[in-house]
Protein backbone atom coordinates (compact mmCIF):
# COMPACT_ATOMS: atom_id res chain seq x y z
CA UNK A 1 0.00 0.00 0.00
CA UNK A 2 2.74 2.02 0.50
CA UNK A 3 4.67 1.49 -2.49
CA UNK A 4 1.24 2.74 -4.19
CA UNK A 5 1.41 6.37 -2.62
CA UNK A 6 4.84 6.74 -3.23
CA UNK A 7 4.33 6.01 -6.61
CA UNK A 8 1.64 8.28 -6.34
CA UNK A 9 3.60 11.50 -4.88
CA UNK A 10 6.39 11.02 -7.35
CA UNK A 11 5.32 12.77 -10.00
CA UNK A 12 3.25 15.20 -7.92
CA UNK A 13 7.10 16.20 -6.81
CA UNK A 14 8.19 16.80 -9.73
CA UNK A 15 5.38 18.85 -11.03
CA UNK A 16 5.64 20.92 -8.34
CA UNK A 17 9.44 21.70 -9.23
CA UNK A 18 10.75 24.91 -10.67
CA UNK A 19 13.80 26.82 -11.87
CA UNK A 20 14.97 29.78 -10.82
CA UNK A 21 17.26 32.05 -12.17
CA UNK A 22 18.83 34.67 -10.35
CA UNK A 23 20.34 37.60 -12.59
CA UNK A 24 23.17 40.09 -11.89
CA UNK A 25 25.23 42.52 -13.06
CA UNK A 26 28.17 44.87 -11.11
CA UNK A 27 29.83 48.24 -12.36
CA UNK A 28 31.77 50.52 -10.40
CA UNK A 29 30.01 54.05 -10.55
CA UNK A 30 29.74 57.77 -8.93
CA UNK A 31 26.44 57.91 -6.37
CA UNK A 32 24.61 60.67 -5.71
CA UNK A 33 27.42 61.94 -2.71
CA UNK A 34 30.34 61.86 -5.62
CA UNK A 35 32.18 58.92 -4.22
CA UNK A 36 32.97 56.17 -6.56
CA UNK A 37 31.17 52.82 -5.05
CA UNK A 38 30.46 48.73 -6.27
CA UNK A 39 27.06 48.76 -7.81
CA UNK A 40 25.13 45.44 -8.16
CA UNK A 41 21.95 44.89 -10.14
CA UNK A 42 19.95 41.81 -8.96
CA UNK A 43 16.86 40.47 -9.61
CA UNK A 44 15.42 36.62 -9.66
CA UNK A 45 13.18 34.61 -11.47
CA UNK A 46 10.89 31.41 -10.82
CA UNK A 47 10.03 28.75 -13.72
CA UNK A 48 7.36 26.47 -12.70
CA UNK A 49 6.81 22.77 -14.44
CA UNK A 50 3.06 24.63 -14.23
CA UNK A 51 2.24 27.77 -14.21
CA UNK A 52 3.49 31.18 -15.76
CA UNK A 53 7.05 32.02 -14.50
CA UNK A 54 7.10 34.72 -12.24
CA UNK A 55 9.89 37.43 -11.82
CA UNK A 56 10.74 39.52 -8.77
CA UNK A 57 11.46 43.39 -9.27
CA UNK A 58 14.95 44.76 -9.85
CA UNK A 59 16.36 45.64 -7.07
CA UNK A 60 19.76 48.55 -7.63
CA UNK A 61 22.25 48.49 -4.53
CA UNK A 62 24.82 50.98 -4.27
CA UNK A 63 27.56 50.35 -1.50
CA UNK A 64 27.00 52.28 1.34
CA UNK A 65 23.57 53.38 0.09
CA UNK A 66 19.86 52.70 -0.17
CA UNK A 67 18.08 49.64 -2.03
CA UNK A 68 16.52 51.36 -4.61
CA UNK A 69 13.43 49.07 -6.59
CA UNK A 70 12.54 49.18 -10.42
CA UNK A 71 8.66 47.77 -10.58
CA UNK A 72 6.94 46.38 -13.27
CA UNK A 73 3.84 48.42 -14.39
CA UNK A 74 1.73 48.26 -17.23
CA UNK A 75 3.64 50.61 -19.63
CA UNK A 76 7.41 49.72 -18.38
CA UNK A 77 9.71 49.26 -15.05
CA UNK A 78 10.01 51.83 -13.11
CA UNK A 79 12.09 53.36 -10.26
CA UNK A 80 9.30 55.44 -8.06
CA UNK A 81 10.91 58.21 -5.85
CA UNK A 82 9.20 60.23 -2.65
CA UNK A 83 8.21 63.83 -3.24
CA UNK A 84 10.53 65.73 -1.01
CA UNK A 85 12.86 62.94 -0.58
CA UNK A 86 14.05 62.55 -4.24
CA UNK A 87 15.14 66.13 -6.48
CA UNK A 88 14.09 64.90 -10.28
CA UNK A 89 16.54 66.34 -12.69
CA UNK A 90 14.12 67.66 -15.31
CA UNK A 91 9.93 68.96 -13.38
CA UNK A 92 7.93 67.04 -15.40
CA UNK A 93 9.56 63.86 -13.90
CA UNK A 94 7.82 65.47 -10.99
CA UNK A 95 3.73 64.27 -10.41
CA UNK A 96 1.64 65.03 -7.38
CA UNK A 97 2.36 61.38 -5.62
CA UNK A 98 5.21 60.37 -7.26
CA UNK A 99 8.63 61.27 -8.67
CA UNK A 100 9.65 59.06 -11.67
CA UNK A 101 13.18 58.42 -10.56
CA UNK A 102 14.11 55.71 -13.38
CA UNK A 103 13.58 53.33 -15.47
CA UNK A 104 14.60 49.81 -17.19
CA UNK A 105 15.61 51.09 -20.70
CA UNK A 106 13.90 49.20 -23.96
CA UNK A 107 11.68 46.73 -21.46
CA UNK A 108 8.74 46.66 -20.30
CA UNK A 109 8.82 42.97 -18.49
CA UNK A 110 10.91 41.55 -16.05
CA UNK A 111 10.57 37.84 -17.29
CA UNK A 112 11.41 38.98 -20.36
CA UNK A 113 14.78 40.06 -19.35
CA UNK A 114 17.99 37.64 -19.44
CA UNK A 115 21.45 37.50 -19.67
CA UNK A 116 23.21 40.17 -21.81
CA UNK A 117 23.34 44.25 -21.69
CA UNK A 118 21.17 46.17 -19.39
CA UNK A 119 20.88 49.78 -19.32
CA UNK A 120 18.97 51.60 -16.13
CA UNK A 121 18.39 55.41 -15.83
CA UNK A 122 18.47 57.14 -12.57
CA UNK A 123 16.75 60.23 -13.06
CA UNK A 124 16.81 61.45 -9.12
CA UNK A 125 19.00 62.51 -6.53
CA UNK A 126 18.24 62.08 -3.15
CA UNK A 127 17.35 65.21 -1.10
CA UNK A 128 20.81 66.14 1.01
CA UNK A 129 21.31 68.89 3.77
CA UNK A 130 21.78 69.04 7.27
CA UNK A 131 17.63 68.63 8.49
CA UNK A 132 17.56 65.46 6.23
CA UNK A 133 16.79 62.51 8.67
CA UNK A 134 19.27 60.20 7.03
CA UNK A 135 21.40 60.23 4.54
CA UNK A 136 20.27 58.25 1.23
CA UNK A 137 22.50 57.59 -1.27
CA UNK A 138 22.17 55.74 -4.67
CA UNK A 139 23.43 56.10 -8.34
CA UNK A 140 24.15 59.26 -9.16
CA UNK A 141 21.36 60.76 -11.21
CA UNK A 142 22.40 61.48 -15.37
CA UNK A 143 20.54 61.76 -18.58
CA UNK A 144 22.66 58.65 -19.53
CA UNK A 145 21.62 55.39 -19.00
CA UNK A 146 24.06 52.92 -16.74
CA UNK A 147 24.50 49.80 -18.68
CA UNK A 148 25.11 46.53 -16.71
CA UNK A 149 26.29 43.24 -18.17
CA UNK A 150 23.77 40.72 -16.80
CA UNK A 151 24.71 37.35 -15.98
CA UNK A 152 22.62 34.16 -15.33
CA UNK A 153 23.00 31.42 -12.83
CA UNK A 154 20.01 28.66 -12.96
CA UNK A 155 18.85 26.15 -10.10
CA UNK A 156 16.40 23.20 -10.38
CA UNK A 157 14.96 22.16 -6.46
CA UNK A 158 11.66 20.32 -5.73
CA UNK A 159 9.42 23.16 -3.70
CA UNK A 160 10.96 26.25 -4.62
CA UNK A 161 14.02 28.24 -2.57
CA UNK A 162 14.70 31.85 -0.75
CA UNK A 163 16.50 33.37 -3.09
CA UNK A 164 19.56 35.55 -1.99
CA UNK A 165 20.77 38.79 -3.48
CA UNK A 166 24.11 39.90 -3.52
CA UNK A 167 24.89 42.87 -1.82
CA UNK A 168 28.08 45.52 -2.44
CA UNK A 169 30.10 45.70 0.70
CA UNK A 170 30.46 49.30 2.50
CA UNK A 171 33.84 49.97 3.35
CA UNK A 172 33.49 51.41 7.42
CA UNK A 173 36.18 54.49 6.32
CA UNK A 174 34.10 55.81 3.46
CA UNK A 175 32.10 58.81 3.40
Amino acid sequence: MRRIHLLLLVPFLFLAGCTTYTYQGRITAMDSSQVEREVIVAWSKTDPWIGEPKADAIVLRTACGAPVTYDEKETGIFFFGVPGSDIPLRPELQKSQHVLCGQVVGHTRVEEIGAGKLKLEILCSPKAGRFVGSKRRYLKARNVPYEFDITETKEWSFLGQDVVLPSPVCNATSP
